[in-house]
Parts: C-alpha cells; structure tokens; sequence
C-alpha cells in the first residue's frame, strides 16, 4: 500500500485566501469541512472560482438522477485509480442515501443484483470512458443507447470528464482525505478494492 507523510505540495490555509471566503462557504455548505483540494486550488485564486463553478454546473444542471450522477463519479474515479476521489464520491453518494451496500459492490457492477440494466449501461460506459487509452467504440454508444438518449450520454462524458480533472489533480498531488470522507471509505468500502494509501498520512 502506497504511503507517505503528506500531500506532495501543502494546501493553504482559509485565512491565507480571504477573497475566497465565498467559495469556501460553499464547500462548507455542501461538504460540512473545506476539501483540501480546494485548498491547494486556492493557491491560483484565478482559477479555483471557475474550476468549482465548473463542476458544480455539471452537478447541478445534467438532467441525469443524483444516484446515477453519484455512481458515475464513483466509478469513473474507481477507474482512474484515484482514491481520494474514490473516498469523496463514495462519501457523497452515501450522504444521498445510496445504501452502503450498493457503493461497496460498485466494483462488481455487471454483476451484482444491487444495479439496475439502465445503471449497467451506464457504468460500463462509464468505465470504458475513464480508462486511458479510451476504450469506447461506436457499438458502446449503440448499446447505451437502448436507454439514454443522445443528449443523456453527451451529459455522461461531460460528467466523466469533469471527474477526469479531479483524478489527475489529487492522485498527482496526493491530496490527503478529510475525517469525514476517510471514515465513511474505511468503514463501507472493501479492502482488497480500496485503501487510503498516500491520501492518508503516516506517522
């Protein structure tokens, strides 16, 4: 298991970024506690408003159900390999009042009778979408399409792709998981599929 003693480049600190008070209060407000990624974007405070404005669009205006939205995040992340991410979207769909159950077998999604056909179908875009090199191909959007329309799929990428900038950005800087997210991973997610590793340090 992958270890170390801290994220690779120190978040700040709330008070070292007052003009970002009013994004900090939204993470607050959506998260309980400030994301410790938000915390390392706030190093660019040029950016970090449009960044999470971006995402929070994505989140707020796809047409998609929160469950399915939550199981895309969480699979798309699951692929990616980033398990900050994985701790944080697993979070979320919990706090949704997706069962503990069903964001443990995420992993066994084509198989395990928690998942809808519709969800499937979903997932394994999804999980096609999220690998590097892509694996989708035409048959993959002619087989989703037996139950989302074009537009729903277009959203689908965009979601995907959105998680794809969160993967990179705290899988590359070792971001370190918060209490709540951390807790709620160890407790619900399966060992031989998830561990805190570098996101959680060491003493």
């Amino acid at each position: 298991m992958l270890a170390n003693d801290g994220p690779h480049i120190p978040p700040l600190k709330r008070e070292d970024v007052p003009e970002l008070e009013p994004l900090f209060e939204q993470s607050m407000e959506m998260l309980g506690f400030i994301a410790n990624d938000v915390l390392m974007l706030a190093r660019m405070p040029a950016f970090a408003p449009k960044i999470l404005g971006f995402t929070m669009t994505v989140l707020d205006e796809t047409t998609l159900p929160d469950d399915l939205v939550n199981l895309v995040n969480l699979l798309a992340s699951a692929t990616a390999g980033c398990r900050y991410c994985v701790g944080h979207t697993a979070n979320r769909a919990g706090e949704f009042g997706m069962k503990d159950q069903k964001v443990a077998a995420i992993w066994e999604f084509e198989t395990s009778p928690l998942f809808s056909d519709r969800e499937r179908a979903a997932l394994l875009f999804t999980f096609k979408a999220s690998q590097t090199p892509n694996c989708l191909e035409r048959v993959d959007f002619e087989v989703a399409r037996e139950h989302f329309n074009d537009t729903e799929l277009c959203e689908m990428l965009l979601i995907i792709a959105q998680m794809a900038f969160w993967n990179r950005w705290n899988d590359s800087l070792a971001t370190q998981l918060e209490t709540t997210p951390l807790e709620f991973a160890k407790a619900t997610l399966p060992a031989a599929h998830w561990q805190s590793g570098k996101h959680e340090a060491k003493s």
